[in-house]
């Protein structure tokens, strides 16, 4: 007949067991916590994206809606890409 296993031994068995699941458990939410700030970046992204197109449709009904566009569209055109050349140098 074969002696049945110790008790100790069997407690050294299920803290490793243990702390195997641990790991696992620390890698997903290593894992998961990553992934969540990448989420941001991508959806902070995304909202500057269309705060600044919200802009610049704001700016272009603003010069389409002026007097000087009416009278003179080739004016504000040459004005606007004379103040953008200035503005990049």
């Amino acid at each position: 007949m074969r002696n049945a296993p110790l008790p100790c031994a069997q407690r050294g068995a299920s803290a490793l067991v243990a702390l195997v699941f641990l790991v696992v458990i620390a890698f997903v939410v290593l894992t998961a916590y990553r992934l969540s700030g990448q989420q941001l970046a991508l959806a902070g992204n995304a909202q500057s994206r269309a705060q600044m197109l919200a802009a610049a449709n704001f700016a272009i009904e603003q010069v389409i809606s002026g007097v000087v566009f009416l009278r003179d569209p080739a004016a504000v055109a040459s004005v606007s890409t004379s103040t953008a050349t200035a503005a990049t140098t």
